[in-house]
C-alpha cells in the first residue's frame, strides 16, 4: 500500500483482535531500522534503573534528575533508530533531539512524576524500550516484576491479557520432544498463562 504521511491515514491493528490479513495495517518504522544495533544494556536503561531506585528510596529530586536524563537518552536512541529507518527505506527527516525530549519531559512527564514518581518512571521506561534495539525482553521482565510485586503501573490493553498474558517462557520444542519428564511438565502448554515464575509466587 501507499506510505501513510499523517496520523489519520494510518490503519492501526486493534490490540488482540486484528484480522489475519497481510498489507492492511500500518507497520512501525522500527521494522525498517535494519542496521540499528541490538543493545545488551543501554545508557537510558541504566538511567531508568537509577531513577527507579531513587524513587523507591524516597529521593524524589534526584530521581527526577535521573529520569530526565533517561528520557533524553531514550529519545536519542529512538532518533538513531528512526534515522536508520529513513536512510534505508522510507526517507524523510527526523528530529527527536534533546530540545524535543526536554520539552516532552517538562510538559508531559514532570506533572505526572509529581503525582506518582515511581509509576511515571516505570511508564517512561516501558515506552523507551519500544523500537529496534532489542529491549522488548527488558520491558517484558519489568512488567512481570511489577505484576509480581502487585504494582499495576503499566496498563496493557490487549483483551487477551485477561487470560493469555504469558507469565513465563515455555520449554523448548526440542526439550519437550526429547525428554519425557519435560513433556509431562509442559502438558498442554497452558501453564505459561497461569503459573508465575518462582520469584513471583510460582513453585518452579
Amino acid at each position: 500500500g501507499d506510505q501513510a504521511t499523517d496520523i489519520e491515514s494510518i490503519n492501526f491493528a486493534p490490540n488482540g483482535t486484528p484480522d489475519e490479513v497481510q498489507n492492511i495495517y500500518g507497520m512501525s518504522m522500527a521494522l525498517w531500522a535494519i542496521t540499528t544495533p541490538t543493545q545488551l544494556i543501554s545508557y537510558h536503561e541504566v538511567k531508568f534503573l537509577e531513577a527507579e531506585a531513587l524513587c523507591r528510596l524516597g529521593r524524589k529530586n534526584e530521581a527526577e534528575a535521573a529520569l530526565k536524563e533517561a528520557v533524553i537518552a531514550g529519545f536519542a536512541n529512538t532518533e538513531n533508530m528512526l534515522i536508520d529507518a529513513t536512510e534505508n527505506w522510507v526517507g524523510g527527516e527526523v528530529n527527536l533531539g534533546a530540545d524535543v525530549a526536554e520539552d516532552y519531559f517538562e510538559k508531559s512527564v514532570k506533572p505526572l512524576f509529581a503525582v506518582n514518581p515511581l509509576k511515571e518512571t516505570m511508564i517512561q521506561k516501558y515506552l523507551s524500550f519500544f523500537g529496534a534495539s532489542g529491549e522488548s525482553t527488558e520491558a517484558y521482565c519489568d512488567y512481570r516484576r511489577m505484576k509480581g510485586a502487585g504494582e499495576e503501573f503499566v496498563e496493557l490493553k490487549n483483551p487477551l491479557n485477561t487470560n493469555r498474558f504469558p507469565y513465563r517462557f515455555g520449554y523448548g520444542a526440542d526439550d519437550v520432544l526429547a525428554n519425557p519428564a519435560i513433556k509431562t511438565a509442559f502438558g498442554d502448554g497452558q501453564y505459561v498463562y497461569i503459573e508465575p515464575v518462582w520469584w513471583a509466587g510460582g513453585s518452579r
